[in-house]
């Protein structure tokens, strides 16, 4: 699995159910992080002309967003998911 390949080449050991990684909400809350952070360095490099046609609020909104994003995913990753104990071996 190239996942756990990636984990080890940075010198960290996976866990045992990596397997599951796509069922656990922090890993999709993450993603979800990552998309809107992209967009928010994406408005920021737009031309001065651009950004200033744009609604003002509008980074400000990304950054709550995926701040947001972000502590729930911390948050669930302490927390029980039920739907991994279906397919564990």
């Amino acid at each position: 699995m190239i996942l756990r390949k990636l984990i080890r080449a940075a010198g960290l050991e996976p866990v045992a159910d990596l397997h599951n990684w796509h069922k656990w909400w922090s890993a999709k809350l993450d993603a979800a992080a990552l998309m809107v952070g992209s967009v928010a360095v994406a408005y920021s490099q737009l031309p001065d002309d651009w950004r200033s046609a744009m609604p003002g609020w509008s980074l400000t909104a990304l950054a709550v967003t995926g701040l947001l994003i972000k502590s729930a995913s911390l948050i669930l990753r302490g927390a029980k998911q039920p739907e991994l104990t279906k397919d564990s071996p």
